[in-house]
């Protein structure tokens, strides 16, 4: 069962392994929340100790913005290579922000790139029933987490009936998304939705 919060217009999605030992944190706020994120986490009765890995579904500062608090404590960041190069873009856009003045850095060194095999293995490994594929119609380093139970937490993924015709890689990720028997539609700034 996927829970979540919503604040500041986004969504952060927290999954339970089989044997209900250990958490899964899908996408990591806003920079310099890190108190409300961890109210927020509380009133879904998580610890923030208690998150084991973390998965951003893309490096925009809405999404990846608490990376560094969170590598502060026990979550271990598991990012994806082809997702690296997107971080300083994003820092640098947050860095530029007067709001952001306390941002704390991703200790880039802490992080261990995985390849999108190695991540699904390891997830697996952890008991963890998702499967995560690449969905790069709203940036080239997106991706989409799928559940067991047919549920897809998309991130900034465009909704299916706004693809248009002629947009090859929103179409791609749908159709790769929907051949894993996927109902439930959980969006980053929307409501979740049935197909």
């Amino acid at each position: 069962m996927i829970k979540f919060f919503r604040y500041h217009s986004t969504h952060c999605f927290f999954l339970n392994n089989k044997s209900g030992d250990q958490w899964l944190a899908i996408d990591a706020g806003w920079p310099c929340t890190f108190q409300e994120y961890r109210h927020n986490l509380k009133n879904l009765n998580i610890k923030i100790d208690e998150l084991n890995y973390l998965i951003v579904t893309h490096f925009h500062l809405d999404h990846a913005g608490l990376l560094g608090e969170l590598q502060k404590t026990q979550t271990v960041p598991l990012v994806l290579d082809f997702q690296l190069p997107y971080i300083d873009d994003m820092e640098r856009t947050i860095l530029k922000n007067k709001n952001y003045i306390e941002y704390k850095r991703i200790d880039m060194l802490g992080l261990h790139a995985l390849t999108l095999e190695m991540l699904n293995q390891r997830l697996a490994e952890a008991g963890f029933p998702v499967h995560v594929e690449t969905a790069d119609a709203h940036s080239p380093d997106h991706i989409c987490l799928i559940t067991d139970q047919g549920e897809a937490i998309i991130g900034d993924l465009p909704p299916i009936n706004q693809i248009m015709p002629d947009d090859e890689k929103g179409t791609e990720n749908w159709t790769r998304i929907l051949s894993r028997g996927v109902s439930v539609i959980y969006p980053s700034h929307a409501e979740q939705f049935c197909l």
